[in-house]
This record gives C-alpha cells, structure tokens and sequence, in this order.
C-alpha cells in the first residue's frame, strides 16, 4: 500500500466516525465515554510524551479511561503481552529526521507511519494506572494561564461569552451565572485559544459570525479549548459547539483533510496558552508568514529553531496531503510586486493603480505599468550582510519615527519583548522585539496592543534624518495624545448619561459589595445589573469616568481617563462648602473605596479614593494643590505579600504612600497584621475591620497615626473615647432638635441609629450634588444633551 492510500485509508475511518458523532449532536470530543477531566490526555509512557493533535483526540474518543497508549514493541520490550482479542488502534506518525553515518540527518521528504497502539486495560501484566495528584489546582492553573496570556477580561451584557478581537479582551458573564469556579475558567480558557488569533499572537484570519472562515477559526478553537482544559483538569463546555455542528459536518464532507489541518492548528494554539516559553517563536513563524507575503525579492530560510518547533508540533500531530511549505519558499503572486504604503499615501497611490491584498493587508502593484508609477513605494532588497550597528540605528529610527524611545536604556536585539517608551510618558507603555538573522525584523507595541512591524533595509540613517524622524515622533505622540483625550471626552458624556439615569444609591441592604465588606454607601449608585457605581471626578468636580463594582471584580468605563482623578466621601460637605474646612483640618486619602470608608469611619473626616497605588501619587498632588494648608493622611495598603513571592516584588502600597506623602508633606497611616491574617491575605484597613472590628481598628489606625504624626498634629485625630462620646452627643442633639443634615463625630456605637443618621445626611448632599451637575451641564448643545442621557 503506497503512503498517500494509507493516509487516505486512516483519514476516512476517523472523519467518518467523526461525521458520525457530529450527525448524533455531539462535539466527539465531548461524548459520554471520553474519561473524565481528572484524566490525564493520552500518552507513550516508554517515550513520556503525549500523543498530539489528531492523535489525541482519536485515542481520546476510544473511551478507555487509561491515558497510557503503546506499541506493540513497546509491549514486547516490557515484557508484557496483549490479552487474546484485543484490536488495536491506529495512528499517524510522521518522521521527518533520520540517520546518516551515525549522525541525524533531515529528511528530504517526511516519511508518514500508521503503527496500531494498545491501552493500558488491554495489556496483560501491566499495572493498574493510578492518577498522580495535579501539582496545580484547575483553577489556580487557569487564572495564572490568563494572566500570562496579556488577555482582558471584561464582564459582558448578555449571557452570552465572547473575544472582543478589537479590544483584545474577553467579555464573559459574571462568575455568579456559572455553576462553580471550573465551569467558569473552562470558558476563560476556550477564550484565551480565540484570542490566540490576535495579530499580535498567531495573527489568524477571522471573519464575522456565519462567515465559512469564521466557522473554521470556531473548529480549531473547539479542538484547542478540548485540548486545553484536559490538559489542566477542567471539564469543556460541549455547548459552544451547537451553532457550528451542522458547517463543520458540511465543511468536512467537502475537504476530508479540514478536520487534520484543524487539529494541527488546534496543537498550536494549544502550544501557545500552555508552554509560553514558546509563544516566541511561534509569534514570529506566525509574523514572518504575513511579512513574507509581502516581500517578493527576499526568499531566505526560517530559521533552525523555528522550523524545528514546527516539525515537532506536527510530527506526533498530523499532516495532510497540502502540507504547507516552508514560509521562506512561498513563491510570490505572479505578476504582484507588493509596497509599503504608509497609511497617509495610500488614497494617493490608489490613484496610481496600487491594490489592496485583504489576505496579506498589504498594498501591491498589478502589473509592470502600474509599477513604474509606483517605484516609490517599492520594498527595498535586505542586503544579507547588514551588520548589527546599521540594524541598530535602523530599528532606533524606526523607533523614533513610531512615537517611541529607549530612554536610558539600550536597545537588545535577542528576539525577545522588551519595555521601551512612547515619547512623552513617564512609563514604559510599549515594547519591541528584534530579530537580526536571515532578514533583520521587529516589531513594536504600543500600551493598547497596537502592532507595527519593521523589515530591515540596510539603509543608513544620518544624523539629519533622524533629528527630522525625531520630530515626527514628536509629532505623532502628540496626534496620539489628542485622540486619547478625544476618546476620554466622548467616555465623560457616556459616564455623564450613565450616571443621571441611574436612581439608585447603593447602600447595604442592596448592594453585595457594600454589604460584604461591611462598607457603607457614600455617593456612590447602583447599576441594573447589582454593582456599585463609584463616580471618578477632577478637582473642579466634574465627572469624567465611572468605576463598576461587583462581588468579584472591578472594571473601568471604556477608555475613561483616571489618572489624578477621584472620589470624595465627604457626606458632611466640608470640601464643597469653604467655610467648614479650616487650616488646621485633616483629609484622608486611601486606594481603593472600601479602605476610604473604612477611613473615613474612623476618622469622621473628608476621605478621597484614588481607585489604585499607581494613582495615588497623582490624586495626592491634585489634593495638595487645591488645599495647600490641611494636615493630609495616606491610608496605605500593606502589599507584605509581594516581597514574598519566589521572586520578589517592592511592596506596592506602602512604596506609593510613601511618595505620596513624600511628594504632599503627608503622613502614612499602615496597617499591619498578624500571622494568621496575613495568611488569609488581609492588606489594608476595611480587610483589619472584617477580621477585629471597628473598635479595635479605630485604636489600631490612631495608634499609628501618633507614631508618625507631630504632636501638636495629634489633636487633628480623634480618640476612641472622645469620637465614642461625640457621637453619643450627636444623637442627643438629633433626638432634641430634628436636625438631620450633619454628623460630627465617629460612629462606634448604635450601630443601626449611626447608619440612619449618615444616610440621611448624605441624601442631603447628594441632592445638592445633582443640582449642580444639572447645572454644569446647562451650557452643552441638545445632542449632546441627548447623547449623555442614553445608556451605554
């Protein structure tokens, strides 16, 4: 039997079985034989690696709940033998190195196998498998997988789990509508293989829902995700399968081979969520394929590495009949001569007949003709013997041309990502990679995963040019600057509309957050959805951005500013009302909104929330300014847990109090914790009023603020005792006079009565809060009235 009846032979019998299943209404992967999640994915215990790809989907469907597949000289060389009846089950094999003189060598055509293996419960003698325990919990595996990965996730308004690809960012239901935390994460980890597609990833070709490339793009991801969450120890969802059952069925009867080149596909997006030490290369075979569509002149090898990836993903995988070639020899379109237009030339070089190539996203001429009108644009020869100095003053200058610089730093040119700065922040926002073999590439990102790619021509860059590509850096930070501060203006009316049309003030008997951290609600709202709405303002009051709270995360209004913006707890009006704050007075500024009325609880004075450490030494500066005179207190959170990690980190909190209060002339006031709760993960003040109490939190928080405070500023904070009577004295006077409008004291006692007493001041300034927004919005035209009026 020749090679192609044998791949042809074996392909039929699993796409039939798989049809099969699939006009059953089933995903394959997914049937009620394939062993469960704790399971480990099929493997050659005598070569310890697992079976990929096709492979292990196949051996997956058999049913067997033994991970363990072997050849029958695998068998043999045991010592062990197959127990009477038993058939074995095939699988592709590519081999693609063999043996020359001893030495290995690649062949020069890849050489496929189909050899039968036998499961563990099918072998006689061998023992019975036992599963080791997981060295990582299932979830505690998939939360870190996100984080490596760079993906957002956001909460979305449906039910329904989608990638945003613009946003790079998965918008996923709350965790409360998941049955438990693995249903949950098994969704984050079928998003993270779609958002391996991203241009800065894999950089796969997607179309819109229904579109036949976008059924394939949901093919390969359902293999991934299958492959993922096995490998993990989490359950798929079979669910997501249901829309795309009947495409796939019609996609696999008319090209037998869709199924192998899914499966292979699947393997390497699972390769990227599960061994980030190779996204690297993966990336750059991925970036190479589109670049290299776009270069007729240069046709140079991949490079050793990255070739060997990818034969080492395909050779346990599959390959099909059309097996690409290797990217460097990928012949050019006939008769395309591709350019690199600049987006600012491409209506000029339209008119003198260029094209566009939606696969490649690459402009060309068509012809001969066109091209003499457009040699300008024409891609330049890399010279194979540019040196390392010419790449690194090309690559700066593109650098500089992009809107980005090193700094202080020097440029490193290993193929790795590297943090650099887009001119004009104070950040490292962005970052580069250069890879100098074969042709010289890189690329660069910027904070909002904006890719631009680079090919290296061996041009020399004087001293002259790259002052002028200086000053278009300049330039284009500034273009980039302008439209973030359009962008955020368009989120202040959005925040605006959102903001009046919620009528709801949150408070503890209907908001969850409130309610479990024991927080109290001050001028903050609640959503339709049961978060808490904290509004983010500027010094002159106005709002600019909205935060949302639930139960198990936060998230910021879209492309909302909130950089030295923030919220004040103030129910008593002292910062909106001049007369009522006097020199000698105190402010207290904490990170986020639990912590402040914790704070403001204890010290019954005006509180600011920064939302976050990296904020606070903003948010300070901007307090600072408008009130030079009074006394101001930096509630920090206590990091302690980041200096130890395996790899220590500053801890974050108390380092940005301490500039804060640095920058300000303020005072930090630290909460530390014992043993056992630092443990359970406490870190700032409300975490020390869940675990002691108000009471004992209130003496904890004066005690620290008389260590590091003057002593004729000591008087600025009240004592327990003395905070215990006022509040007595305060009830008093409301019992005798009706008078509901102020609090002067701290509330440790009466706990109902001091509750009501702070509501109803704080409907009172709330009312006034939105007089005056009513007011400020007085001057706007009537569209835009309208448009701050609809919801998001």
């Amino acid at each position: 039997m020749t090679a192609s009846s044998q791949i042809r032979e074996f392909r039929e019998s699993v796409t039939n079985e798989i049809l099969t299943r699939l006009g059953q209404g089933l995903a394959p992967w997914h049937s009620e034989q394939t062993p469960t999640p704790e399971r480990e994915l099929p493997y050659s215990p005598g070569e310890g690696e697992r079976y990929r790809g096709i492979n292990a989907l196949w051996l997956d469907m058999q049913g067997r709940q033994d991970p363990r597949w072997l050849t029958l000289k695998e068998i043999a060389n045991a010592g062990l033998s197959v127990r009477e009846g038993e058939k074995g089950v095939l699988v592709e094999h590519w081999q693609f190195t063999g043996v020359e003189a001893g030495q290995a060598v690649k062949l020069e055509r890849p050489v496929v196998s189909y050899p039968s293996v036998f499961n563990g419960e099918q072998i006689e003698g061998l023992a019975a498998f036992e599963q080791k325990p997981r060295s990582l919990d299932p979830v505690e595996r998939a939360s870190r997988l996100l984080a490596q990965s760079g993906v957002t996730v956001g909460e979305s308004a449906s039910d329904k789990a989608v990638y945003m690809a613009g946003e790079d960012q998965l918008e996923l239901p709350a965790q409360s509508a998941f049955k438990n935390a693995k249903d949950y994460h098994s969704t984050v980890l079928h998003g993270l293989t779609q958002a391996t597609a991203h241009e800065t990833r894999l950089a796969r070709e997607t179309n819109p829902f229904g579109a036949q490339q976008h059924a394939h793009e949901a093919f390969r991801a359902e293999i991934a995700s299958y492959l993922v969450c096995r490998e993990v120890g989490l359950s798929p969802d079979p669910s997501s399968h249901s829309a795309y059952a009947q495409r796939w069925m019609e996609m696999i009867s008319e090209d037998r081979n869709v199924l192998f080149r899914a499966a292979r596909d699947g393997e390497v997006m699972r390769t990227w969520v599960m061994e980030p030490e190779k996204r690297l290369d993966l990336e750059r075979t991925a970036h190479l394929r589109a670049q290299l569509a776009c270069k007729d002149q240069i046709m140079e090898p991949v490079n050793d590495k990255t070739q060997h990836l990818l034969n080492s993903l395909d050779r346990s995988a599959n390959r099909d009949d059309n097996t690409d070639k290797s990217l460097s020899l990928q012949p050019p379109k006939p008769g395309r001569t591709y350019l690199v237009v600049p987006f600012e030339d491409k209506d000029q070089a339209k008119v003198l007949g260029a094209r566009f190539d939606r696969k490649t996203s690459c402009w060309y001429a068509p012809n001969e003709a066109a091209l003499e009108k457009l040699a300008h644009w024409k891609v330049n020869e890399a010279p194979k013997s540019l040196g390392r100095a010419d790449i690194e003053k090309e690559f700066t200058a593109f650098l500089t041309v992009s809107g980005a610089e090193l700094g202080k730093k020097s440029l490193v040119m290993d193929g790795k990502w590297h943090r650099c700065y887009l001119i004009g922040e104070k950040e490292s926002n962005a970052s580069y990679c250069v890879h100098t073999d074969g042709v010289p590439t890189g690329l660069l990102k910027n904070f909002k995963g904006e890719l631009e790619k680079w090919v290296g021509t061996g041009q020399k860059v004087s001293k002259e040019e790259l002052a002028a590509l200086s000053a278009q850096g300049q330039l284009k930070a500034a273009e980039r600057a302008l439209e973030r501060t359009k962008e955020q203006g368009r989120a202040a009316k959005r925040a605006y509309g959102i903001w009046v049309n919620c009528k709801t003030w949150a408070n503890q008997s209907n908001c969850d957050y409130l309610k479990n951290k024991g927080s109290r609600g001050y001028g903050v709202k609640l959503d339709g959805e049961g978060r808490m709405i904290v509004p983010l303002r500027d010094e002159s009051g106005r709002l600019q951005s909205l935060q949302f709270v639930g139960t198990d995360k936060k998230a910021y209004l879209t492309d909302g500013r909130k950089e030295g913006l923030f919220h004040t707890i103030d129910p008593q009006g002292y910062l909106r009302d001049g007369s009522k704050l006097k020199a000698t007075d105190t402010l207290v500024i904490a990170e986020g909104y639990s912590t402040g009325s914790t704070a403001h609880v204890i010290t019954n004075k005006p509180t600011i929330v920064a939302f976050d450490a990296d904020n606070l030494v903003r948010v300070a500066k901007v307090i600072r300014e408008k009130y030079p005179h009074v006394t101001i207190l930096i509630a920090a959170d206590n990091d302690h847990h980041l200096p130890q990690k395996q790899k220590p980190l500053p801890n974050k909190g108390l380092v940005k109090a301490e500039e804060a209060a640095k920058a300000t002339g303020g005072f930090v006031i630290t909460p530390h914790f014992d043993k056992v709760e630092q443990q359970k993960g406490l870190t700032d003040w409300n975490d020390m009023e869940a675990s002691r109490g108000i009471d004992a939190t209130a003496r904890e928080f004066i005690s620290e603020a008389k260590q590091v405070m003057p002593r004729k500023e000591q008087r600025l904070v009240q004592t327990p005792a003395q905070t215990q009577a006022a509040v007595q004295a305060q009830i008093q006077t409301q019992d005798k006079s009706g008078n509901k409008s102020q609090i002067q004291s701290l509330p440790l006692a009466k706990e109902q009565r001091r509750d009501q007493v702070l509501e109803q001041a704080q409907t009172k300034e709330q009312e006034k809060e939105i007089v005056t927004e009513r007011a400020q919005a007085k001057p706007r035209s009537q569209a835009q009235g309208q448009e701050q009026g609809m919801a998001m």
